[in-house]
C-alpha cells in the first residue's frame, strides 16, 4: 500500500470519528485520484472515491432517526422508491441471471482484458458491481434522508468547489511532470492494477491525465465539476461567488480541453447548450438568486465569442491546432481500433439483451461502452423500466419553495445533463457512481420536504455536516 493509499486512510477514519464534515471534503479530493489502489488486491481496484462515498452512507445511517428516516424514504414510490426496487431487482439479477443463462450467451465480461466475447458466467463482477451500485443508491438515500439540512447544502457546495480546485491542481501537476521527465513521482498515485493509458500524445501533444488511469478518466470529471460549479453558483457565497468559482470553471474547461478527451469535448458543447438555456431561464426568472451576475456572465460569454471570431478573422491559422484536435478526436475517432472495440462490446451486449428475451445478463456481467446499453443488457427491460421511471419523475417535479431551494434544485437537475451524455459514450457498467448518486439524493430531498414540510425533515443536523 502506498503512502497516499494510507494518508486518505487516516483521514477517512478522523472523518468518520469527528462530528466535523472533514469525511466530505474527503471524498471531494478522492475523485481525483483514480488510479489509487486502497486496498492491496490482485484481482479487484478498490479506488479512495469509493470508500469515502461507504464511510460516508456508514456515518449518516449510523444515526438511528436517519436510519429509520431512511427506510420510509426507500419504499416511498413518489421518492426514491423506484431506484431502491431498481437497486434491488438488480441485485438479484446479479445472482440469478449469470447462472440462468450460464454459457449459452456470449458477452465482453467487465474484468476480462481479453479482446474477444466469452461464454457468460458467474464471475467476482457481479459481486463487485452489486457492491459499487450499493454504495451509489446508499449515496442516494444517505443525501436525502439529510439533504434538506443547510448545513450540509453549504458544506457540499463548499467540498466541490474543493474539488474542482484538486483536478486542476492535479492535471497542472501531471502535464508538469511529464514536461519535466519525472512523471515517475506519481508512481505512488498510480497503484491500480488495471492498464494505465497516462503517456498517450495526440498530435504531438501530452494528453492530461491528471491523477486518473486514462485521460477520459479526467476529461469527464473535470466537465462535470466545471458544470456542478456553474449551475450552483448562484447558491454560493457572495465572497466564493465572485472570483474563485468562476476561476476554477475556466481552470476546470481548461484541463477538460487539455485531456484531448473526445467524451470531455461532448460534455463541454451539451454543457455550453445546458448553460444557454439557464442563463434565459434565469433572466427570465425575476426571483432568481445572484440576479445581478446574469448580465455579467453574458458579458463575459459574448467577449469570449468576439475574440474568438476576432482570432479566426485576423489570423485563421491560430486556431489550426484546436481545430485539429477537434477533427482527430471527434470526426477521426470512428476509425480507430479504440472505437471499433468500444463499438463492439456495446454490439454484443445489445445482442444478449434480445437473446435473453429482454431479462439481461446481470448486473455486472457485461462490458459496454454505453451506460443506456450497460443498463437495459446488464438489468433487462425491468430494471431500465425502474431507473427510466425514478429519473423522469426526478425531473419533471418542480419544488415550490424559497428561492434558493428552488435555484439549488434546478443548478443540480442542469448539472447532470453533461453527465448523461457523457454516459452514453463512455458508460462501461451499470452504476449511476456515488457522485450522481448523491444529487440524486440532494433533489429527492427538497421534493420529500416540500410535501412533508410539518414533519421537519432537516432536524437534527446531519452528523456529516455538524
Amino acid at each position: 500500500m502506498s503512502w497516499p493509499a494510507v494518508l486518505f486512510w487516516i483521514l477517512i477514519t478522523i472523518g468518520v470519528l469527528s462530528r466535523s464534515p472533514l469525511l466530505l471534503y474527503v471524498y471531494a479530493a478522492a475523485q481525483c485520484f483514480g488510479a489509487l489502489l486502497m486496498i492491496p488486491s490482485e484481482t479487484i481496484s478498490i479506488l479512495p472515491y469509493s470508500i469515502c462515498a461507504a464511510f460516508i452512507v456508514i456515518k449518516i445511517m449510523s444515526n438511528k432517526e436517519n436510519f429509520s428516516r431512511a427506510l420510509k424514504i426507500a419504499f416511498d414510490p413518489s421518492g426514491l422508491g423506484p431506484l431502491f426496487i431498481f437497486f434491488c431487482y438488480g441485485l438479484l439479477s446479479a445472482y440469478v441471471m449469470p447462472r440462468l443463462f450460464s454459457h449459452s450467451i456470449e458477452v465482453f465480461p467487465i474484468s476480462s482484458t481479453v479482446n474477444w466475447p466469452t461464454p457468460l458466467q458467474p464471475s467476482t463482477s457481479n459481486f463487485t458491481q452489486s457492491a459499487y451500485m450499493a454504495v451509489s443508491v446508499g449515496m442516494a438515500l444517505a443525501f436525502t434522508t439529510v439533504g434538506a439540512n443547510p448545513d450540509l447544502r453549504r458544506h457540499y457546495l463548499q467540498s466541490m468547489l474543493f474539488g474542482g480546485i484538486l483536478l486542476i491542481a492535479t492535471g497542472l501537476v501531471d502535464l508538469m511532470t511529464a514536461t519535466l521527465g519525472i512523471a515517475d513521482l506519481l508512481e505512488p498515485f498510480r497503484t491500480a492494477n488495471y492498464v494505465l493509458f497516462v503517456d498517450d500524445n495526440v498530435l504531438g501533444a501530452k494528453r492530461v491525465v491528471g491523477l486518473m488511469s486514462e485521460a477520459s478518466a479526467y476529461g469527464g470529471p473535470c466537465v462535470i465539476m466545471a458544470s456542478m460549479l456553474t449551475f450552483l453558483r448562484p447558491c454560493f457565497p457572495k465572497g466564493l461567488r465572485a472570483w474563485p468559482v468562476p476561476a476554477t470553471i475556466l481552470g476546470l474547461l481548461l484541463m477538460g480541453m487539455l485531456s484531448t478527451s473526445s467524451t470531455a469535448y461532448v460534455g463541454t458543447a451539451v454543457f455550453a447548450v445546458a448553460f444557454a438555456a439557464n442563463w434565459i431561464r434565469r433572466f427570465l426568472d425575476k426571483s432568481a438568486p445572484a440576479r445581478e451576475d446574469i448580465k455579467a456572465e453574458a458579458l463575459v460569454v459574448g467577449g469570449g465569442a468576439l475574440v474568438f471570431l476576432f482570432l479566426i478573422t485576423v489570423t485563421p491559422s491560430a486556431l489550426d491546432s484546436l481545430f485539429n484536435m477537434i477533427n482527430e478526436l471527434i470526426f477521426h475517432k470512428v476509425g480507430t481500433d479504440s472505437y471499433l472495440m468500444r463499438t463492439m462490446w456495446t454490439k454484443v451486449a445489445l445482442n444478449s439483451f434480445f437473446t435473453t428475451g429482454g431479462l439481461g445478463v446481470g448486473v455486472g456481467s457485461a462490458r459496454t461502452s454505453n451506460w443506456y446499453v450497460s443498463i437495459i443488457s446488464n438489468t433487462g427491460i425491468i430494471g431500465a423500466t425502474l431507473l427510466s421511471v425514478f429519473i423522469i419523475n426526478l425531473f419533471l417535479r418542480k419544488v415550490k419553495s424559497d428561492a434558493y431551494t428552488s435555484e439549488f434544485v434546478t443548478g443540480l437537475k442542469y448539472s447532470l445533463l453533461p453527465w448523461f451524455a457523457m454516459a452514453g459514450l463512455a458508460g462501461t457498467t451499470p452504476d449511476i457512481t456515488a457522485g450522481v448518486g448523491a444529487v440524486f439524493g440532494l433533489i429527492t430531498a427538497a421534493h420529500a420536504t416540500q410535501s412533508k414540510r410539518q414533519t421537519r425533515i432537516a432536524a437534527p443536523p446531519a452528523p456529516v455536516a455538524q
